[in-house]
């Protein structure tokens, strides 16, 4: 990992609606009439692979590890794991500054996507969303930054199914994914909860063979990346793709996803609390004062927040550590912390409502492009 990639992993956080997972709470339950009570499963592998280890022939596609009884993959034994299902690597990620793309969350009739607006304000601090893309390109391009896209109980014919995403590594001697597919990767043991269940899920998919569509819903990120584990729960969270129809469902060489684009909506609280907990388990090399946090804010006034030690020396911190660095960039970007609470274009208790006349904002929106090409997963690694 370069010394870049914290800092790109910490901008990603709000964004990863390629990075949700159901609450415990609220288990996926299949819509009635849809004939999901039960799939099929194809014992041989192939797509679903989800019987592997359990002895089972069907598995109800609304079982996960909180409920009874538990999905199968929850039991199943990472080093000897081999029913993943046809997968895809993130080729491409891009963030989209202004309010064109991608998800009308508010129903007004425009799209929203107050993370993109952020960006252009921050342009008159040198940070423009072109170079912070190019970066993005560069990690992606090197191998540092690789995200892997599981299409778990997919069926060829298409039908609803499940996304589960993954940070992953490289098995043998390649950086850059190759267009062609194929590409074999490793699921890092970071990226699982129970089993082989996924941290990072997104319930609801759906394709037609040419089309894939998730969401909207409301779901919870939960990472490791930075350090002290964070979670941060997205609302509206809802991806669309086009399936590129020289790949297919039931290929071992993986599904290639172009014209992508994600969406949805995160507290703003929530942003400014993963901060200050990165960096309270990061930043022993620029510490503040017992009890204080790098970002204070209150809840009621989120245009109000600002960074509690704005002159804190962060000279003893390494920029070239992949911890360190996170405390360096931290500090960088603590000046937009006012703007955040400015930008707030989401209610996340009642996302189409009209919260910016209500004045009762509180969630950034967010869209991004993406695209995929196909991968092949092979394993877990550390």
């Amino acid at each position: 990992m370069n010394a870049k990639t914290p800092m790109l992993l910490l901008a990603l956080l709000p964004m990863t609606a390629l990075a949700c997972t159901p609450t415990e709470a609220d288990p996926e339950t299949p819509a009635a009439g849809d004939d999901a009570g039960v799939v099929d499963q194809d014992t041989g592998g192939g797509d679903t692979g989800d019987e592997a280890d359990a002895g089972e022939t069907t598995v109800d596609p609304s079982a996960t590890c909180a409920t009874t009884p538990k999905h199968p993959r929850c039991d199943a034994d990472p080093g000897s794991y081999a029913g993943w299902d046809v997968s895809s690597v993130v080729s491409s990620i891009a963030f989209v500054a202004g309010d064109t793309c991608c998800f009308d969350i508010d129903d007004d009739g425009t799209d929203d996507n107050a993370l993109g607006e952020l960006l252009e304000l921050a342009a008159d601090l040198d940070v423009d969303v072109e170079s912070f893309n190019a970066s993005i390109a560069e990690s992606i391009a090197e191998g540092s930054l690789v995200l892997l896209v599981e299409h778990q109980g997919v069926a060829s014919a298409g039908g609803p199914f499940s996304i589960n995403y993954y940070l992953g590594a490289q098995v043998g001697d390649f950086t850059a994914p190759s267009a062609d597919g194929g590409n074999p990767y490793t699921v890092t043991q970071g990226s699982l909860t129970q089993g082989v269940w996924p941290s990072a899920r997104m319930p609801e998919a759906t394709h037609d063979g040419t089309t894939l569509t998730a969401g909207p819903g409301e779901v919870d990120i939960t990472t490791e990346l930075l350090g002290p584990p964070l979670t941060l729960r997205i609302t509206a969270a809802q991806i669309r793709a086009k399936v590129d129809t020289s790949t297919t469902y039931d290929s071992d060489g993986g599904v290639r996803l172009v014209d992508g684009a994600l969406g949805g909506a995160v507290r703003v609280a929530d942003i400014f609390d993963s901060v200050n907990d990165v960096y309270d388990g990061s930043c022993g090399c620029a510490p503040l004062p017992d009890g204080q946090r790098l970002v204070t804010y209150d809840p009621a006034k989120l245009s109000d927040a600002e960074c509690s030690a704005p002159e804190n020396d962060t000279s003893a911190c390494d920029p070239d550590s992949t911890t360190e660095s996170v405390c360096i960039t931290a500090y960088d970007l603590c000046g937009f912390v006012g703007l955040a609470g400015l930008v707030a274009d989401v209610d996340a208790d009642d996302p189409t409502s009209a919260c910016v006349d209500l004045g009762t904002c509180d969630s950034i929106s967010l869209a991004t492009t993406f695209e995929t090409v196909g991968a092949r997963i092979e394993g877990v690694s550390e």
